[in-house]
């Protein structure tokens, strides 16, 4: 089980990629993080409309 620790809520993928660690955004040490990734889950339009966001969590034990 997880608990949301934190909401970040960003204007844009490009805004949020400047402040987080590319491993913590769940890249392998060897990529490339490239905010147009999120273009696989997001459309460019859903993007402008809606901003990003991270967010942090941690597991937790039942």
């Amino acid at each position: 089980m997880v608990e949301v620790e934190r909401l970040y809520k960003y204007s844009s993928f490009e805004e949020l990629y400047k402040y987080f660690d590319k491993i913590a955004m769940g890249y392998d040490e060897n990529d490339i993080a490239n905010p147009k990734d999120m273009e696989k889950y997001y459309s460019k339009e859903e993007q402008n409309k809606y901003g990003g966001v991270a967010i942090k969590i941690k597991v937790v034990k039942n």
